[in-house]
């Protein structure tokens, strides 16, 4: 049985849902385990996988080929991530820490995370991030900037197909367009 193809997906913090769609009109609810409480928060396509990110401190993960069926991954400790990108072959996520001075998360796959502490102000709540010119650019909610370069020259690097294009939207909900 072949899936269909999610090209939409998006974040529903107030509900704790994520919203997909074929075709960016009609739209069905999904509400991925591991239960109701948890509020996704952002969303990122990237290397052939839609990867959403819990906008709590309970640090889920869950990650989707097709945006239909979802597995969860625990990020430890747990952390808010509230926005999400991908360029270079890397996911990195940005939000607060309840345990931790370390606000940015980063992975290569989608399921092995490292993180990173920011040295600007380690209670900072991390509010967007984008990829561009070879640079990870991260906002907090004081308008503090940071920025990464990232160590490869990714010009050379052909996206997998499809390829993905992401950015925020309203209240800081990210979508995520596959093509």
């Amino acid at each position: 049985h072949d899936a269909l193809p999610i090209y939409f997906v998006a974040a529903d913090s107030a509900l704790g849902a994520l919203a997909i769609s074929t075709n960016g009109v009609d739209w069905s609810r999904l509400f991925p385990a591991p239960n109701t409480v948890t509020k996704w928060g952002a969303v990122v396509y990237g290397e052939g996988e839609f990867l959403a990110f819990d906008g709590s401190t309970s640090g889920y993960i869950a990650s989707s080929v097709y945006g239909n069926v979802w597995t969860l991954h625990q990020l430890s400790p747990g952390e808010e991530i509230e926005s999400a990108t991908f360029g270079c072959g890397n996911f990195v996520g940005v939000g607060q820490s309840a345990v931790s001075t370390e606000n940015f998360i980063s992975s290569t796959t989608g399921t092995a995370w490292t993180t990173t502490a920011v040295p600007i102000d380690v209670t900072s709540n991390w509010t967007a991030v984008g990829y561009g010119a070879h640079r990870f650019i991260a906002v907090d909610a004081a308008g503090n900037i940071a920025w990464s370069s990232t160590s490869a020259n990714c010009s050379a690097i052909i996206p997998k197909s499809p390829q993905q294009v992401s950015g925020n939207i309203n209240s800081g909900k990210v979508w995520t367009y596959m093509h």
